[in-house]
């Protein structure tokens, strides 16, 4: 308990155990006595509050009628006071006055409403037939309640209330938004509006794309996607605010090591007298402003949903591969990068990214990647004349063609590959703000007259300068102490340019040019040498090289900037592994590539893996070649290997002659058949990025699963009788959907099914 003396004020702080007894001040030696403190509220009380906050059912206006209050403000209203009576009236005692549709979809509605006790405008959105629903459709509706109104940013609709009607239907309401959709924009700038183009040129409409993938951005720092992003769900209000519509398809993530905040799961009724759903909660502590996103709807549940009603989950021409191809296990954050993707290709072109005859024509051509790059979209010239052939007019963008910049950024995010997107949301805006700063973009790969002209470009007076300069000292003119403080003011300016000519560096590895990325990234080094980061990149370039003492030297250097770099930390440790290999004499190029590739691998350094493995095995080489050549050098034979988009293997070692999986250490894995074989011990999988794993232990003496841990395992075979050791860790693996037992025959059960016979003694015969 904290309090003042009240003589010299001297702040007190004593548990408040010792409430009435008598103390001195120790700065002035007034006698006091320590304050009791108020009881907390008993039990009873808390619940006799609660019942009567659920049992309330009367509206403001309603409260003040009967309290004979009167007035309350409405700013639409032409009075400075409104009547309680007069409104309560109006209402006939409803919370919500309902006004016209605004929009509506395949499953629900939006209309106009009016809170009569806050007196302002609202959305509302309600089921279109919520007697034929199905639990899924009630959920899936629920679900996009509480995700969007967990996701607070400026720029995401927020939710205001969730709640059931009198007859028993779901509703929520939320902020309603006055303005236009980005696709109406874009819509009446194809057609020709003036007033649309002069108020939305270029430079506006990428303004308004930085603020939906600020809204991304925050939804994937809580590990939400969207999967239905479009221009139509793209909302631009009359004063600049930009809102994220539409979240009826989001998905929440598997959380990262965190628990739930419940004790128990979710469960869900559907009483039939007119109550809804409710979400029965273990009673549990609440935790206000955690990170997680919570909502009624498990991971189990998200699979049943989906498809709805027959239909692909998305919208084709903004849809991306893995969601055309039905890959639910692929969707993540990348997802929505390609979407957003085909919002920056449909700001510039005004066309969608993927067309077609017909819905499967359309589909097939999102899956292959046949999409035409923007600047396909600029004028055609013929000999010295423009003319007219096979064009867009494109009267929002400057001199009315498609910048090559922009173009490339578009075309990388809308990549068939997750992993050769841009990674995050921030990657992808760094771009866009490298363009808007008049700097080149990473994913146009910049030559030097490119850079060169943009730095001409950016500072027109800094070039005039020097050129100015230039031709002062050819005439042996003296140059002036002005003049040198502005070339001073130069060489700040150059400094600047630093990010581009990283850019450049980066664009020169994925070019295969590493000696270029080096001469370029030590020439910004030298222009700024107080950055962490480019002695990051030289770092990079130099692993690639597989230079290991040079790069150790980048990463130290990095860390005397910056001491808490986590990446330079990484790299410096994993350089100085290989470096103390090779004092022992254990290591050449095979071993150094086996060892840097799987690191380079997680730290999503997808070219650099692949370019410094060609290095090491010149002439054509698959990956699946490369990773063949690694077990062959750990002794191992594999005669089945496959790699998917991600880089992540399969391999198939069914009834090989091995007896531990040392080799396998390190290898990023997603799926492993070791189905009698000899191997006893499973630690060297710990950590592996492993989704299937098909054992057969009855023939081995491994006894123990926990080196599973925390494997995001949806696949699992064994043998349960002979384990000894880590039950608890398989039956804690919250990912696992099926389970089978060690047998020649296929014979899988679900989670919860095989945990019912496990538990009635089926498996220990």
């Amino acid at each position: 308990m904290k309090f003042q003396c009240p003589n010299c004020g001297q702040k007190l702080a004593i548990e408040s155990m010792h409430g009435g007894t008598a103390i001195q001040c120790p700065s002035c030696g007034t006698n006091l006595t320590v304050p009791v403190s108020s009881p907390a509220p008993t039990s009873e009380v808390i619940k006799t509050l609660q019942s009567n906050i659920d049992r309330g059912n009367m509206t403001i206006s309603q409260y003040m009628a009967q309290q004979q209050i009167e007035g309350g403000v409405d700013l639409q209203s032409t009075e400075d006071k409104t009547s309680a009576s007069s409104i309560l009236t109006a209402e006939q005692g409803r919370k919500y006055q309902l006004g016209d549709i605004v929009a509506q979809g395949g499953m629900g509605a939006i209309l106009h409403a009016k809170d009569a006790n806050l007196r302002r405008n609202v959305a509302m959105k309600v089921m279109l037939d919520p007697d034929k629903a199905g639990k899924e459709q009630i959920l899936r509706f629920i679900q996009e309640a509480q995700v969007t109104s967990q996701i607070e940013h400026p720029s995401i609709v927020p939710i205001y209330e969730l709640g059931v009607d009198a007859s028993g239907d779901v509703f929520y309401t939320m902020k309603f938004v006055k303005g236009r959709s980005l696709q109406d924009i874009l819509e009446k700038i194809r057609a020709g509006d003036a007033e649309t183009i002069k108020n939305y040129p270029l430079s506006r409409l990428l303004n308004i794309f930085q603020k939906v993938c600020d809204a991304m951005a925050f939804a994937h720092s809580k590990r939400v996607i969207h999967r239905d992003l479009k221009p139509e769900n793209v909302m631009v209000g009359d004063y600049g605010e930009v809102q994220v519509m539409d979240w009826g398809l989001a998905k929440v993530l598997q959380r990262k090591a965190k628990k739930s905040l419940r004790g128990k799961s979710p469960e869900f009724r559907v009483p039939g007298s007119g109550l809804g759903i409710q979400s029965k909660i273990g009673n549990q502590e609440s935790s206000i402003g955690n990170a997680a996103i919570d909502s009624v709807r498990g991971d189990e549940v998200g699979e049943v949903l989906k498809t709805m009603d027959g239909s692909i989950m998305g919208t084709p021409g903004f849809m991306s591969p893995e969601q055309a191809l039905g890959k639910t296990d692929e969707i993540d954050e990348r997802t929505d990068i390609y979407a957003l993707g085909s919002i920056l290709y449909n700001i510039l072109t005004l066309h969608v990214s993927v067309t077609g005859r017909n819905l499967d024509e359309i589909l097939a051509n999102v899956a292959s990647g046949r999409i035409k790059k923007p600047t396909e979209y600029n004028r055609k010239e013929s000999g010295n004349i423009s003319r007219l052939t096979s064009y867009t007019s494109l009267p929002h963008l400057p001199n009315g063609r498609v910048p090559d910049s922009l173009s490339a950024v578009a075309m990388k995010a809308l990549e068939v590959g997750t992993h050769r997107r841009y990674q995050s949301v921030k990657l992808l805006q760094k771009e866009i703000e490298s363009y808007q700063g008049g700097y080149a973009t990473g994913a146009e790969m910049a030559g030097t007259w490119r850079q060169f002209a943009l730095f001409v470009k950016r500072h027109k007076a800094v070039t005039s300068l020097v050129c100015l300069i230039s031709i002062l000292i050819t005439a042996g003119s003296i140059v002036s102490t002005n003049l040198w403080i502005r070339s001073e003011k130069s060489l700040q300016d150059l400094r600047d340019t630093t990010p581009a000519l990283a850019a450049q560096a980066k664009a020169f590895v994925s070019q295969q040019n590493l000696d270029k990325a080096l001469q370029t990234i030590s020439y910004a080094i030298k222009l700024e040498p107080d950055s962490a980061e480019l002695r990051c990149i030289k770092g990079n370039i130099l692993q690639v090289l597989l230079q290991i003492g040079e790069a150790d030297q980048a990463y130290s250097e990095a860390l005397i900037i910056e001491p808490t770099n986590k990446l330079a930390k990484e790299n410096q440790e994993l350089c100085r592994s290989i470096m103390l290999k090779n004092k022992k004499g254990e290591t050449n190029s095979l071993t150094m590539l086996g060892t840097l590739y799987p690191a380079m691998m997680n730290q999503q350094r997808f070219d650099e893996a692949m370019i410094m493995a060609r290095r090491v095995f010149p002439g054509t080489m698959t990956l699946e070649g490369f990773y063949k050549q690694i077990l062959i050098s750990r002794g191992t034979k594999c005669s089945s290997l496959t790699v998917d988009d991600k880089g992540l293997c399969t391999i198939d070692l069914k009834g090989a002659s091995i007896t531990n999986l040392v080799a396998l250490k390190g290898m990023p894995l997603r799926r492993l058949n070791i189905y009698g074989t000899r191997v006893d011990d499973l630690t060297p999988l710990k950590g592996m990025p492993m989704a299937e794993l098909n054992l057969d232990i009855g023939e081995t003496k491994i006894s123990d699963l926990s080196p599973l841990r925390d494997m995001p395992l949806t696949s699992l075979r064994f043998t349960p009788k002979n384990i000894r050791k880590g039950i608890k860790v398989i039956r804690e693996m919250k990912t696992l959907k099926e389970i089978g037992i060690g047998s020649e025959l296929n014979q899988f059960w679900s989670a919860t099914e095989f945990w019912k016979k496990y538990d009635a003694g089926e498996f220990n015969k």
